[in-house]
């Protein structure tokens, strides 16, 4: 019962310091934000460099994968156009020059 009695008592003491702490604590927080600019932090800007960079390699990989979704839709339209252009009977050099593909691709489809 003395025990918890002193504990009791030690933490309302702890609380009674930290609240007498705290506006103190606040100024010289305050204080030392005016004085130090998280901007100028070479840590800070390291940060900044390195997160932008991320940012930029994750833009260029999207650009990437899209840019190869829209090479192979345009392959298959290419194939069904080649392939329509085949069932009508339409030479194959014909066919090769309207669409892009080579004659060996076009005999494959």
């Amino acid at each position: 019962d003395l025990a918890q009695s002193r504990y009791f008592k030690q933490l309302r003491i702890f609380v009674q310091l930290r609240s007498s702490i705290q506006p103190q604590f606040e100024k010289v927080m305050q204080a030392v934000s005016q004085f130090f600019r998280e901007e100028r932090d070479f840590l800070f800007q390291r940060g900044e460099a390195r997160g932008a960079e991320k940012e930029r390699m994750i833009a260029e990989a999207k650009i990437r994968e899209e840019r190869t979704k829209a090479e192979a839709k345009m392959r298959e339209e290419k194939c069904a156009i080649a392939r329509a252009m085949k069932a009508d009977g339409l030479p194959i050099a014909k066919i090769s020059k309207f669409t892009g593909l080579t004659s060996d691709e076009i005999e494959g489809l």
